[in-house]
């Protein structure tokens, strides 16, 4: 049969050349996909990271490591002051072979034998629920080291023989006076420790990102948006800020905020935002003054001086 010249199969119809502006268009979408797909991904490795990171860092053990390092470094400043000999390092670890010695994980201990009416109110207070976990560590019915008898100089007959050095000794590592002489100490370091970080640089921060999008029924009848927005964020005035207070009384405070804005969709425009600024305030009469603004600390060494000297 004779077919028609102007008659062109369907796929050659559908599958002809594109243009230009086809190519463009095509580009364009795939550039897009490819790029969200990418998003996608660095938003997803941002998440895991930041918990892996907190997880890490944000950790009891590590709390209580950094708190420790920072108070026996001020005890031993202190003790270097005054001229103190000590026999051994002021710590506020009991030794393991005292009678008082918690052999369970301190960042994790368990709960002791506590007054049944006592311990209702932390199951049940005002008719609202308690904490579900309270035991979640275990419990524990001792309240003294079990092994403390252990260590005791016995002879060969089973006998607790002493001298006057020897009572001392044992005096000085069963004492609870003493412990608490330590745990006072160690409070007083925690004191200086919080006066001075009120004089050091601080630095405030976060991030943040949004993503919004709206159809074209909410852009009433115009082409769909996608806007994703990212920049450091805080809850000072600025995302990111440095804060010092001076012995004079004088508050320094330098921000930055920054924006980067991608069109994802819809109109083809992105913008960054950057702003830097900073203030200076001086009081001149109240709370203003070396011996206003640096009492809190002065009594504060002073105090754990005069504990380092008890």
């Amino acid at each position: 049969m004779h077919q028609p010249e102007n008659s062109t199969p369907r796929k050659a119809q559908a599958t002809g050349n594109l243009t230009p502006r086809g190519l463009q268009t095509n580009l364009t979408r795939s550039l897009r996909h490819r790029f969200r797909r990418v998003l996608r991904q660095m938003v997803v490795g941002s998440l895991v990271m930041s918990s892996l990171v907190t997880g890490v860092s944000c950790t009891r053990a590590k709390y209580r490591y950094k708190t420790n390092k920072e108070a026996y470094y001020l005890i031993d400043e202190k003790i270097a002051d005054s001229g103190e000999l000590a026999n051994r390092p002021y710590r506020i670890e009991v030794d393991s072979r005292s009678r008082f010695f918690d052999p369970f994980n301190p960042d994790r201990p368990p709960m002791p034998e506590d007054d049944p009416v006592a311990n209702s109110y932390m199951r049940m207070v005002d008719r609202k629920k308690g904490y579900p976990l309270w035991e979640a560590n275990g419990r524990t019915n001792t309240t003294e080291n079990p092994e403390w008898w252990s260590y005791l100089p016995l002879d060969e007959r089973g006998v607790l023989v002493m001298d006057i050095d020897q009572a001392v000794r044992l005096a000085l590592l069963h004492s609870p006076p003493y412990q608490q002489a330590m745990e006072t100490l160690f409070l007083s370091a925690l004191d200086v420790s919080s006066e001075r970080f009120l004089f050091d640089s601080q630095f405030y921060g976060g991030w943040q990102s949004s993503i919004t999008t709206d159809g074209r029924r909410r852009n009433n009848g115009n082409n769909s948006s996608t806007v994703l927005s990212t920049g450091p964020y805080s809850r000072a005035p600025r995302g990111l800020v440095m804060q010092k207070q001076f012995a004079s009384g004088a508050d320094l405070l330098v921000g930055v905020a920054n924006n980067l804005t991608w069109q994802l969709s819809g109109p083809n425009n992105q913008s960054a935002n950057t702003l830097l600024d900073f203030s200076l305030v001086q009081p001149l009469l109240r709370q203003g003054g070396r011996d206003v603004v640096l009492e809190r600390l002065t009594l504060a060494e002073r105090q754990l001086l005069s504990n380092i000297r008890t």
